[in-house]
Protein backbone atom coordinates (compact mmCIF):
# COMPACT_ATOMS: atom_id res chain seq x y z
CA UNK A 1 0.00 0.00 0.00
CA UNK A 2 0.94 3.54 -0.83
CA UNK A 3 0.13 6.68 1.27
CA UNK A 4 -0.93 9.03 -0.79
CA UNK A 5 -1.71 11.66 1.77
CA UNK A 6 -3.22 12.87 5.27
CA UNK A 7 -6.96 14.45 5.47
CA UNK A 8 -5.60 18.10 6.40
CA UNK A 9 -8.85 18.42 8.46
CA UNK A 10 -8.29 15.65 10.76
CA UNK A 11 -7.93 16.58 14.35
CA UNK A 12 -4.88 13.66 14.56
CA UNK A 13 -1.91 14.72 16.31
CA UNK A 14 0.18 11.84 17.22
CA UNK A 15 -0.32 9.52 13.62
CA UNK A 16 1.56 5.98 14.09
CA UNK A 17 1.57 4.78 10.33
CA UNK A 18 1.14 0.90 10.49
CA UNK A 19 2.68 -1.90 9.11
CA UNK A 20 -0.25 -3.08 7.45
CA UNK A 21 -3.79 -2.14 6.31
CA UNK A 22 -6.30 -5.22 6.21
CA UNK A 23 -3.89 -7.68 4.97
CA UNK A 24 -1.59 -5.24 2.67
CA UNK A 25 2.01 -4.22 3.79
CA UNK A 26 2.55 -0.39 3.63
CA UNK A 27 5.35 -0.18 1.81
CA UNK A 28 5.78 3.32 0.44
CA UNK A 29 5.13 7.57 0.86
CA UNK A 30 3.98 8.81 -2.18
CA UNK A 31 5.56 12.78 -3.07
CA UNK A 32 4.19 15.48 -1.17
CA UNK A 33 1.78 13.13 1.26
CA UNK A 34 2.21 15.30 4.21
CA UNK A 35 3.37 18.77 2.90
CA UNK A 36 2.36 21.68 4.63
CA UNK A 37 0.66 19.32 7.40
CA UNK A 38 -0.42 21.90 10.55
CA UNK A 39 -1.93 19.44 12.48
CA UNK A 40 0.31 16.32 12.97
CA UNK A 41 3.10 17.01 15.48
CA UNK A 42 4.64 13.52 15.14
CA UNK A 43 4.17 10.82 12.74
CA UNK A 44 5.47 7.06 13.35
CA UNK A 45 6.86 5.28 9.87
CA UNK A 46 7.20 1.57 10.50
CA UNK A 47 9.89 -0.31 9.10
CA UNK A 48 7.53 -1.70 6.28
CA UNK A 49 8.02 1.51 4.39
CA UNK A 50 10.99 1.20 2.33
CA UNK A 51 9.81 4.25 -0.16
CA UNK A 52 9.66 7.85 0.44
CA UNK A 53 9.10 10.12 -2.56
CA UNK A 54 10.40 13.72 -3.01
CA UNK A 55 8.96 15.87 -0.13
CA UNK A 56 7.06 13.73 1.36
CA UNK A 57 7.08 16.26 4.46
CA UNK A 58 8.02 19.08 2.94
CA UNK A 59 7.51 22.25 5.58
CA UNK A 60 6.37 19.84 8.41
CA UNK A 61 6.87 20.97 11.90
CA UNK A 62 6.38 17.92 13.80
CA UNK A 63 8.77 15.67 14.69
CA UNK A 64 9.39 11.99 12.63
CA UNK A 65 9.47 8.73 14.29
CA UNK A 66 11.21 5.36 12.62
CA UNK A 67 12.50 2.06 13.90
CA UNK A 68 15.42 1.98 11.22
CA UNK A 69 19.12 3.20 12.56
CA UNK A 70 19.14 5.89 9.44
CA UNK A 71 17.53 6.51 5.90
CA UNK A 72 16.84 3.71 3.82
CA UNK A 73 18.56 3.73 0.20
CA UNK A 74 14.87 4.07 -0.94
CA UNK A 75 14.10 7.26 0.57
CA UNK A 76 14.48 10.03 -1.84
CA UNK A 77 17.41 12.28 -0.70
CA UNK A 78 14.77 15.00 -0.36
CA UNK A 79 11.87 13.56 1.74
CA UNK A 80 11.89 15.77 4.39
CA UNK A 81 13.76 18.65 2.51
CA UNK A 82 13.37 21.03 5.95
CA UNK A 83 15.04 18.63 8.29
CA UNK A 84 12.15 18.19 10.52
CA UNK A 85 13.48 16.12 14.16
CA UNK A 86 13.96 12.64 13.17
CA UNK A 87 14.07 9.98 16.22
CA UNK A 88 16.03 7.14 14.56
CA UNK A 89 16.23 3.81 16.43
CA UNK A 90 12.86 4.82 17.96
CA UNK A 91 10.41 2.17 19.62
CA UNK A 92 6.91 2.50 20.33
CA UNK A 93 5.40 1.88 24.08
Amino acid sequence: IIIRGFNPNSLTTDFVLPNTINIYQVTAIQQYAFINNTNITSIYIPYSVSTIGYYAFGNYKGVIKSPRSQKPEGWSGDWNPHNATVYWNYVLS
